[in-house]
């Protein structure tokens, strides 16, 4: 059995941090077709939710490299894009990469150490917030909008909120498979390979940076982290935002280094959740534990030496793979390039979701295009997700 579970992990983490480096697979699909094909035969149900949650582990730190270097978009537009790909056209990438990788690695760690105190609070949490979750997200969306700088860019932040969440309700109460997929990939992905490729930009030659990481933040990313597993469609996005006014943090860096370890913390409580009060947070998570008939303290803790082990494995190999990667991206013609993985990601669309995924890609390219040429924070584009829970519990 240790022999197997030892080779899950390997396994597990590889394919995670390949997968991961694929703009428009999500790690949700990934789990999907892993326990849809030959390979869910091979092993028990046990090893086979250790391979899933150490999959999950790597590619929750390689996905960030294909954030970093791919979809960059041209100067004009970089107020309103993330951080990481405003340090990547300034050939600060890697800088970028290591922050959120040192942060969400130490965010596992820490989770994971502080779990037997994490429990008791997050069953207290789901307690006392369950019946304010519609409330609690009224006032995420009301400050999501009001924190823009000026009038106009509330207006335009508003617009794209109730925009993306009308996107929102139509797919996910439609037939269609993966809608997150669809309206994730075009608000926040395809909306940014098309403006850098229409402009024909190239990312400045990317420099060997060392990071600086600030520890004080990590104890307001277990406490934003944590709540995210209570919230649902609260996302490490919304948690840093909170983290940031939480912690006063300064500039760019801070914040990398806190999301990257409020999504680390996001991930572990996830599992912890499960244990706690039977409730899974992410797709990923739930697929995982699906497999065991109970989440007891010792497949906790196996699953936490099972994480732990994958992280340890995937950031030194992540941090060089991104090395790599930003060795090249400087040298593509990156019109082409991205043109090349929009159609990659409309290829996926297509096969996955039908003519009707595509339709709703355009769409939500659309919102993501406007969010961006607006210069607003794309924070609000989460509508797609917040408003239907909002409707759900109201309605």
């Amino acid at each position: 059995m240790l022999v197997q579970i030892l080779l899950a992990i390997a396994l597990g983490t590889s394919v995670g941090i390949v997968t991961g480096l694929l703009p428009g697979i999500h790690i949700n699909l990934v789990c999907s077709v892993v326990l849809a094909s030959f390979i869910s035969s091979l092993f028990s149900p046990l090893v086979l939710a250790v391979l899933l949650l150490s999959m999950a582990t790597s590619n929750l730190l390689s996905c960030f490299i294909c954030s970093t270097f791919l979809g960059v978009p041209s100067e004009e537009q970089a107020l309103s894009v993330l951080p990481a790909q405003r340090l990547a056209l300034q050939g600060r990438g890697m800088l970028a990469l290591k922050l959120y990788v040192f942060g969400c690695f130490l965010g596992i760690m820490l989770c994971w150490l502080m779990a037997p105190a994490i429990i008791p609070l997050l069953t207290w949490a789901y307690r006392i917030m369950k019946p304010y979750t519609a409330h609690a997200l009224i006032g995420l969306a009301v400050f999501t909008v009001w924190r823009e700088r000026d009038a106009n860019l509330r207006f335009w932040c508003l617009i794209v909120f109730l925009i993306s969440g009308v996107l929102g309700l139509v797919l996910l109460n439609s037939s269609m498979n993966e809608p997150l997929l669809v309206m994730l990939s075009g608000l926040f992905g395809v909306s940014n390979l098309l403006l850098a490729g229409s402009r024909s930009a190239r990312l400045a030659e990317q420099q060997e940076c060392r990071a600086e990481v600030r520890p004080a933040h990590l104890l307001p990313a277990l406490a934003c982290g944590s709540m995210v597993s209570v919230m649902p469609t609260l996302g490490a996005g919304q948690a840093s935002i909170i983290a940031s006014h939480l912690a006063l943090l300064r500039g760019e860096k801070d914040y990398l280094f806190t999301n990257g370890a409020i999504t680390g913390v996001s991930f572990v409580t996830s599992i912890l959740t499960a244990y706690a009060f039977g409730k899974a947070r992410n797709g990923s998570t739930a697929m995982a534990l699906g497999l065991i008939e109970q989440l007891d303290t010792r497949l906790l803790a196996m699953f936490a030496a099972a994480t732990l082990i994958a992280a340890c494995i995937a950031t030194p190999l992540v941090l060089r793979l991104g090395g790599i990667i930003a060795g090249m991206v400087s040298r593509i013609n990156y019109r082409i390039f991205s043109y090349i993985i929009t159609a990659f990601v409309c290829l996926v669309v297509l096969l996955l979701c039908g003519p009707l995924g595509i339709i709703g890609l355009v769409a939500a390219v659309s919102i993501g295009i406007v969010a961006i040429t607006s210069r607003i924070s794309r924070t609000a584009a989460m509508g797609c997700l917040i408003v239907p829970v909002i409707m759900y519990y109201l309605v």
